[in-house]
């Protein structure tokens, strides 16, 4: 099968995406809808449910366009709040004005129906084929939703320490090893013969089954995440850590903030004191300034009176102004000799006196002045300190705003992942419930089937080979394990390997997959969706834009070799139609008819914004 286009339409709106015939690659910034066509194309091929973002609101039906094996084209219908998938001849980017050719069931259909896993089935040429469910021996129809996985692959399955063949699922694993064994070797497990147990048995089997699966549905329902435990308690590791540094981050900023209030506060009873300092200085320089002007007003009057006695002649020795007399005939009764002369001398002392004064009180008041400028100056400083003080407490309160709004989001991340945690621990716990509770009488019934040594090593020699032609290292030893379905390179489990690596080795197990299937002529789905398969590493030297490397969070990176020779792989060797999801650009591709590369740039103005048509876009 071919994989045309996803389009989703809405009332006076439509978002679409055109995949090319041998490749597709969608790259470009986080948040622009990459994962949700991953999503909205499982969905429409009969996932349970569609990733919930608030682009697609408004968004009414999910429209695939696909090519049969047989050469038909037809479109897939699926309304977005679930319910019967219309089918519809031909290529259609909107719902067509016309009666679809069929409507299939999303789940078990009734009796006479047909779901959309029997119809995807049947033009697989798969329908009617069984798969063996239990330890038991227990047989159940083939679902295309036990193949799906192995053609659709999400970011978190890609990264995923489940092994590539297995969704994580334990009530389900049984039968995924048996759909592997399907595509690798085309035979299913129709011709098991199955004991029956009695009425009894089976109806007490049954209810307890029936119970248990039912409370292991919700509970898996409700979990609404594929991680395993292991994952969940290294993200809640990570989730504590973040919280302890966040919260050590706050609290120091709060401590230093304190700091920087308290010598606020200093700083302005500092500065208050200064102020009163300074305004008593100056009043007391106001009263120096009025006895200046006393002094000059007294100098004022003495010189008066100096001036007034000369021009009349009072001040002079010898004959008295007064009665003409001369020095030798005043009376002493009625005149003191030389008393104008000592009235002049007087007058000239008091102004001496009062000179030296006002000479010591201008000293003072320079000293009272100077005094004053070096108060001002001091208020100006503390001024100038009080405001760097509230400068630095409002960048402290920038700096603690984001982690104030982090801290909630941690922790509120932390309860999901204590949840999820609890979610395991009853799935465990309904799981053993399951395996003790098996219908009863299908123990002696042979085992399950495996696959052939034969298969197991071209198999394995053609993943092999796919890893080599991407030059990763340790290629050459890689081994498949048909027991855990899991793959071994260098005599380390990818389970055990940084998530980079799981990713690149679930890229090369899934592609090998697909490359095996159609060059051996085996069923398979034909078209392969990978979300996030190279994780790369830029380091911040500008000189060594690629490396390999294990950061704290255990990711192992790929290096930029294998980033091209993968692309490489895919525009030359994949025998699959292959559509991927990345955050950095791939190498330069020829684009036509068979290969499409689309850039979401999540910038208005510049290439497409997203899957979804922007406001400016619109």
């Amino acid at each position: 099968m071919r994989l045309r286009h996803l389009t989703l339409v809405g009332l006076g709106q439509s978002a679409s995406v055109e995949f090319g015939s041998s490749l597709t690659v969608i790259f470009g910034a986080s948040d622009t809808g990459k994962s949700f066509i991953v999503s909205a194309i499982d969905y429409t091929l009969g996932a349970a449910r569609l990733k919930d973002i608030p682009e697609a609101q408004g968004y009414t039906h999910s429209l695939v366009s696909l090519d049969l094996p047989n050469g038909e084209n037809v479109t897939l219908a699926r309304p977005l709040r679930g319910g019967r998938i219309a089918v519809y001849e031909g290529d259609w980017r909107s719902l067509p004005p016309s009666l679809p050719r069929q409507t299939l069931a999303d789940r078990k259909p009734k009796k006479g129906e047909e779901s959309i896993s029997d119809f995807l089935l049947r033009g697989l040429g798969l329908e009617g084929r069984k798969v063996i469910k239990n330890s038991k021996g227990a047989t159940q129809s083939l679902s295309f939703r036990n193949l799906a996985h192995l053609c659709i692959v999400n970011e978190a399955q890609m990264q995923s320490e489940v092994p590539p063949a297995l969704t994580g699922q334990h009530v389900s694993r049984t039968a995924e090893r048996s759909a592997l064994r399907v595509l690798l070797q085309n035979d299913d497990d129709g011709e098991i013969a199955q004991e029956v147990p009695t009425d009894d048995e089976v109806r007490i089997g049954r209810s307890k089954q029936e119970v248990l699966a039912q409370l292991h549905s919700d509970l898996v329902g409700r979990m609404q995440s594929k991680e395993s435990r292991v994952e969940v308690e290294q993200r809640l590791g990570r989730l504590s850590m973040a919280i302890a540094g966040t919260t050590d981050d706050i609290e120091g900023m709060l401590r230093r903030r304190q700091d920087i209030v308290e010598a606020l506060q200093r700083a302005t009873t500092l500065l208050d004191v200064r102020r009163r300092e300074r305004l008593e200085r100056q009043e007391l320089g106001a009263r120096f300034s009025l006895l200046a002007s006393q002094y000059e007003s007294d100098l004022g009057r003495l010189e008066l009176v100096r001036e007034a006695g000369t021009l009349l002649g009072y001040f002079d020795t010898g004959v008295c102004a007064f009665c003409g007399a001369s020095p030798e005939h005043q009376k002493l009764s009625e005149h003191l000799g030389g008393e104008a002369t000592q009235l002049d001398l007087v007058t000239r002392a008091e102004e001496s006196r009062i000179n030296m004064l006002r000479t010591d009180l201008a000293q003072v008041q320079e000293e009272l002045a100077t005094e004053v400028a070096g108060l001002v100056k001091r208020e100006e400083r503390l001024r100038d300190h009080i405001e760097s003080l509230r400068v630095r407490i409002r960048d402290l309160d920038r700096q603690l705003s984001p982690l104030r709004t982090d801290l909630p989001r941690l922790l509120e991340a932390r309860s999901v992942a204590e949840r999820l945690i609890a979610y395991h621990e009853q799935l465990a716990s309904i799981e053993a419930l399951l395996r003790a509770n098996e219908v009863p009488g299908l123990a002696k019934q042979p085992p399950m089937r495996e696959l052939s040594p034969v298969t197991i090593r071209e198999f394995e020699a053609r993943l092999r080979d796919t890893l080599t032609s991407w030059g990763v290292t340790g290629s050459s030893e890689l081994v498949f394990n048909p027991a855990s379905t899991d793959l071994v390179i260098a005599g380390q489990s990818r389970a055990d390997r940084g998530k980079g690596m799981r990713a690149i080795l679930h890229a090369c197990f899934t592609l090998g997959l697909a490359d095996y299937c159609n060059s051996e002529g085996l069923p398979h789905p034909g078209f392969v969706v990978l979300d996030s398969p190279v994780v790369t590493y830029r380091p911040p030297d500008e000189n060594s834009p690629w490396t390999a490397a294990t950061d704290a969070d255990d990711d192992e990176y790929v290096s930029a070799t294998v980033f091209d020779r993968f692309y490489e792989h895919l525009a030359t060797d994949a025998r699959a139609q292959v559509i991927v999801m990345e955050n950095v650009s791939p190498p330069n591709l020829r684009q036509d008819d068979s290969t499409r590369v689309h850039h979401f740039t999540k910038n208005d103005g510049v290439g497409r914004y997203g899957f979804f048509p922007h406001e400016a876009e619109s």
